[in-house]
């Protein structure tokens, strides 16, 4: 199964473990790439628009969205959609999902592998 098409809890996986959902999808166009700073417009189906990424430390970065059209100031995005694109779920009912036996079901009702 692509890691792209997961959705459900990793349990004891090398790169991480937990519940894991499908927030958004969509496309992205880069609009500069610099040491330091990218700049992109996001064609997703809850993030629309300018943003950027600028480091601000040695592994650390901060994305702000830029102040266009599809700006929302003092909107919660993530508070007003938290479920998946793809099953509706938030990744706290993935995690609280009571299921012997799987890791969880791929974005398409799959059983995905242990």
């Amino acid at each position: 199964m692509a890691a792209g098409e997961f959705e459900g809890v990793h349990e004891g996986q090398r790169r991480g473990s937990g519940a894991v959902i499908i927030w958004d999808e969509g496309t992205a166009d880069i609009v500069s790439d610099e040491p330091g700073h990218l700049s992109f417009v996001l064609h997703g189906r809850k993030l629309t628009g300018g943003f950027a990424l600028t480091r601000t430390g040695a592994k650390q970065w901060i994305l702000v969205k830029v102040r266009d059209a599809d700006a929302r100031p003092g909107s919660d995005i993530v508070a007003a959609e938290p479920g998946s694109v793809r099953s509706g779920k938030t990744w706290q009912e993935w995690r609280d999902r009571p299921e012997p036996g799987s890791a969880g079901r791929d974005a398409g009702g799959r059983k995905g592998r242990k």
